[in-house]
């Protein structure tokens, strides 16, 4: 009997030995394969390739056509070969905006992905920390219905020997069925925890185990951090580059109401056909193009770009003052947490000596089984609430450290 209570202590031994992977091992390997990320870097991708023509808009334009003429006329007839090349020499700085645009909007998409990849790893924290929660907790149950096997066993004994009144006894055979149909209901909510982590992860084979149960104490100094440092999460980071995106495409608009100059250079070789009469030849000009009447387009895509850029300030405000929010909540959520954890482990220990102290009294027939239940109670009370209170303090942590933009690897090095 002693070393069934022992167990109570709930060491895991078996439980480590069935996963492959850390804590920490899982997690990076469900962001890896998080659809949302993988989606995100496509779409990162994607505007990379599109913002091409434009982050190159202040080179030139180059082309070559070679031909061949036939015509009754022999002096018409013959092959050629031109090159041209087209450079704008001044566009109100429609050109320079655009290129500017478009490396703010392949920065934002950078951003974006950056993002993704820290709601990715707050799924994953969840899930591995419901997986966790679930498997503990299901450990408990068993070891806890051990007990009630073993007090049934004493009860029953203690009946046939006449130290027992039958209503006694069969109490004790109600409380180990109630606690059996605990350990189903358990055993359900661990399948559904496995379940979500395998969808996640591919596999389920992660040791139950509290990966920073020993570092979050200090890890406390984040809490020290100035509000300055919110500029630095990759949501506010990215709105501030749609509003740059934003001015600067509302400048591009602007310029292109305007006239612009543009160079070209012609450089050409004709042979004709049956003769030998041939050469080269080059043409250059520069253009002046004045709009005069484009029916408003130019003017209505300018003011319709300084209306997102409006928009764009108001969504950064927004991201400005969420982000604030999610701060303060963070910062008081995991000091409460980890202290609530802390106080729970140190209850904890003192439940477990009471109901070693009351069960050997139980064996002893100085406590009847109410009283014995009570202590029971107490103890499956404690270990519950201490496992969910390293569940919320993880869970918490996570939110911290995604508070200030940091995952949460960098999170636990950071000094």
């Amino acid at each position: 009997m002693r070393g069934c209570l022992f167990l109570l202590c709930i060491s895991f031994q078996l439980l480590a030995a069935e996963g492959s992977l850390s804590f920490e091992q899982a997690l990076t390997a469900i962001v890896e394969q998080s659809p949302v990320v993988a989606s995100q870097r496509a779409i990162q991708e994607a505007a990379s390739a599109r913002s091409l023509p434009s982050r190159l808009a202040l080179l030139p334009s180059l082309s070559a056509e070679a031909s061949t003429t036939r015509s009754t006329d022999s002096a018409q007839s013959g092959r050629g070969l031109n090159a041209t090349a087209q450079l704008n020499l001044f566009r109100f700085g429609a050109d320079y905006a655009d290129m500017r645009a478009a490396s703010a909007e392949v920065a934002r998409e950078g951003l974006r992905t950056e993002d993704a990849i820290l709601k990715a790893e707050a799924e994953g924290v969840r899930v591995l920390v419901a997986f966790i929660q679930s498997r503990r907790e299901l450990e408990i149950l068993k070891q806890m219905v051990k007990v009630r096997e073993e007090s049934v066993r004493i009860a029953q004994e203690r009946y046939r020997r006449g130290l027992m009144a039958s209503q006694e006894s069969d109490k004790v055979v109600v409380d180990r069925d109630n606690e059996r149909a605990r350990l189903k209901d358990s055993e359900a909510s661990a399948a559904r925890a496995t379940a979500d982590l395998a969808a996640a992860l591919g596999s389920h084979a992660v040791l139950a185990e509290w990966p920073w149960k020993e570092s979050l104490n200090s890890r406390r100094d984040i809490l020290e951090k100035e509000t300055s440092s919110l500029s630095q999460r990759p949501d506010w980071r990215a709105e501030e580059k749609k509003v740059e995106a934003a001015r600067l495409r509302k400048r591009q608009a602007w310029g292109k109401m305007f006239p612009s100059v543009d160079a070209n250079i012609k450089y050409g070789y004709f042979q004709q056909q049956n003769a030998d009469q041939g050469g080269s030849q080059w043409s250059g000009g520069v253009v002046l193009s004045i709009p005069l009447f484009d029916r408003l387009t130019n003017f209505s895509a300018y003011k319709g770009l300084v209306h997102d850029e409006s928009s764009a300030q108001a969504n950064l405000e927004k991201i400005r003052r969420e982000a604030k929010s999610e701060w303060e909540s963070a910062k008081a959520s995991f000091q409460f947490s980890l202290d609530s954890a802390t106080v729970r482990e140190s209850t904890l220990a003192i439940s477990r000596k009471l109901f070693q102290d009351n069960f050997s009294r139980f064996q002893r027939g100085l406590v009847s089984a109410d009283d014995l239940l009570i202590d029971y109670r107490r103890l499956y009370d404690s270990e519950s609430l201490t496992i969910a209170g390293w569940a919320t303090a993880h869970t918490q942590f996570t939110k911290l450290c995604h508070s200030i933009g940091m995952r949460v690897s960098k999170c636990l090095q950071v000094r």
